[in-house]
């Protein structure tokens, strides 16, 4: 797992060779954000920082909380390591990859371990619950027969996503496994470290990651249900332990809560926040969950053993969890991108409950030795998850390769910054890239603020007002125009930077239905207005706006020319330096 885990980086050395500078292959496009916060905190920054605006934290000026700020423990753990190691973010991000992959396995068959006392099935459950944890052949066989695009049908390990959930996704399979050594412990020394633990652990998740802390109440929730419900030897035991860990665990979130009332009062919006009590029961990892059920359900009665049982018991809460994480807004009211349950931990639950409760019922159906799963069905299994995994991975790198290679060699150009920035010792120096994705990566490997960047706006440095400014300012220094034609075809425009601008003016959680569940289409009407809004924004240009915030460089690729007209008619601008394939330019304020 931890070589495979390494492929993506592998094949961008293969690519780049000798010409390698130093990036970290990306496998999802939020990487850039939580790489620019790690690098802040390596620099010795506040833990409320922002790195795409350059705005710290201090008394002056206190920052409000961002899910990076509240989520704080992963970063602070892997900016610590880095210190001591003396590595950039860039360079611990690829150390991350085999790292969580050796520990989320070395977790999962420790779990297995436990529950089924079957080395051999723990192993197989390894590369069954990581390989296959995106449902890839059922989803790509329900895509194509739906005729949909297969483009983005592959994608690799989400589980290994950095930091988040990689760092804290092995905390969750450690969670259940300490609470399984509470409730099953006849010692009070083994019961009483095991809760311990079991707490700790659960404090670390919620400071870490919100839908892992989230999806581990559900299951101690589904836990609890399921011994009330089905009533095994011991039962009434097991229900006062696992009371115990979930009241002591949750002093966790009174301070965590205080955190979450600091919040940015964008940060609802941005996160997508929805109300609505519309329940979601068509997930894939549902339905696993619905049928893992139905067997346990059908084999109860021959599941005579206590230790069966509490096996039983513990198959069934891990495939409720995805019922109940995707239909908790029946309660709340509330609903935040469900999609990243779907993504990150509910297919490994239901995964998880499929191969202990097939182990349960195999188990119970035979005698003798043959109640043993064969050796040769777990490694025809194995080698089949783990093959699978390998071609996902595979069909993921080369769909972003050449992102990849864009990034590493826009590397060169931010090192360059970097170096400037040092060299003429100015305060707080700020960066206008053409390129998007350097503009992504500028606070990272520059540490340097842009004006804009596609992130921007998951931290709290910026107001929703300012962050639409901000995006308007770009805009127009790029010499980027909308006619009325962009405006009715609105996110079906041809031009794809023009499709993303579009919207990035309305926000970014309007482009995909599996965002949120009360998703509603941006619509040539909306389109509209936003652009109306942006010209009367260029109309009003004026010294205040050129000067709030002031520019002092500029990054231009060479191969797609800007119209620079609006920006000179506010900035003066050197002959500029060629880096690559980019000029920097650096700019003055006209007065």
């Amino acid at each position: 797992m931890a070589l495979l885990a390494l492929y993506p980086q592998l094949n961008l050395w293969a690519m780049r060779g000798s010409d390698w500078q130093g990036s970290y292959a990306h496998i999802d496009s939020d990487e850039v954000a939580y790489a620019a916060y790690l690098q802040a905190l390596i620099d010795n920054r506040p833990r409320r920082n922002d790195p795409y605006t350059g705005h710290d934290d201090e008394a002056a000026k206190p920052q409000t909380e961002s899910l990076f700020s509240i989520q704080f423990i992963p970063p602070y753990a892997i900016a610590l390591l880095a210190r001591v190691l003396g590595l950039s973010a860039s360079t611990i991000f690829i150390l991350l990859l085999p790292l969580i992959a050796f520990l989320s396995s070395l977790v999962i068959f420790r779990l297995v371990v436990l529950l089924t006392e079957d080395e051999r099935v723990a192993a197989a459950s390894v590369f069954v619950v990581l390989c296959l944890g995106t449902f890839g052949p059922v989803y790509v066989g329900w895509q194509a027969l739906r005729g949909m695009d297969m483009t983005f049908a592959y994608s690799f390990l989400p589980f290994l996503r950095r930091f988040q959930p990689a760092t804290s996704f092995p905390l969750f399979f450690l969670f259940c496994a300490f609470v399984w050594r509470a409730l099953r412990s006849v010692e009070a020394k083994t019961f009483l470290i095991s809760t311990v633990s079991a707490c700790l652990s659960f404090g670390l998740l919620v400071f870490s990651y919100f839908y892992l802390w989230t999806a581990a109440v559900a299951w101690l929730a589904c836990l609890a249900f399921v011994l009330l419900t089905v009533r095994p030897k011991g039962w009434q035991r097991d229900i006062k332990r696992a009371c115990i860990i979930l009241a002591v665990g949750s002093l966790a979130l009174i301070p965590y809560f205080i955190l979450v009332s600091g919040r940015a009062p964008s940060m609802d919006s941005t996160q997508l926040l929805a109300f609505s009590r519309k329940p979601d029961l068509f997930h894939w990892s549902e339905i696993v969950g619905f049928v893992v059920i139905a067997a346990l359900v059908w084999s109860r009665r021959y599941l005579l053993a206590e230790k069966e049982q509490a096996v039983a018991v513990f198959a069934a809460a891990f495939a409720l969890v995805p019922l109940v994480v995707f239909n908790q807004q029946v309660l709340t009211g509330r609903s935040l991108q469900p999609l990243h349950y779907d993504l990150f931990i509910a297919k490994h639950t239901a995964l998880l409950a499929l191969i202990l409760s097939a182990t349960l019922i195999w188990k119970a159906l035979k005698v003798g030795e043959r109640r043993r799963v064969p050796g040769r069905v777990l490694c025809l299994i194995a080698v089949a998850a783990f093959g699978w995994g390998w071609f996902e991975a595979v069909v993921a790198t080369r769909r972003y390769a050449q992102a990849n290679l864009r990034i590493d060699e826009s590397r060169r150009v931010s090192l360059r910054l970097a170096e400037m920035a040092r060299a003429e010792g100015l305060d707080q120096p700020l960066a206008l890239s053409s390129d998007l994705l350097l503009a992504d990566t500028l606070p990272t490997d520059a540490r340097l603020p842009v004006l804009w960047a596609p992130h921007l706006q998951v931290f709290s440095g910026v107001a929703g007002f300012e962050h639409k400014e901000r995006l308007y300012q770009h805009l127009y220094y790029t010499g980027v125009r909308f006619t009325q034609t962009d405006a009715e075809q609105a996110l079906r425009n041809p031009d794809p930077l023009k499709r993303y601008f579009i919207g990035a003016l309305h926000g970014w959680g309007r482009s995909d239905p599996a965002w949120n569940v009360a998703w509603q289409p941006l619509t040539p009407t909306e389109a509209e207005a936003e652009i109306r809004g942006y010209q009367e924004f260029c109309d009003a240009f004026n010294d205040e706006r050129a000067s709030s915030p002031t520019l002092t460089y500029l990054i231009a690729s060479v191969r797609r020319p800007l119209d620079l007209s609006n920006l000179e008619r506010w900035y003066e601008r050197d002959e500029g330096e060629r880096v690559g394939d980019a000029i920097i330019y650096r700019l003055k304020l006209r007065r």
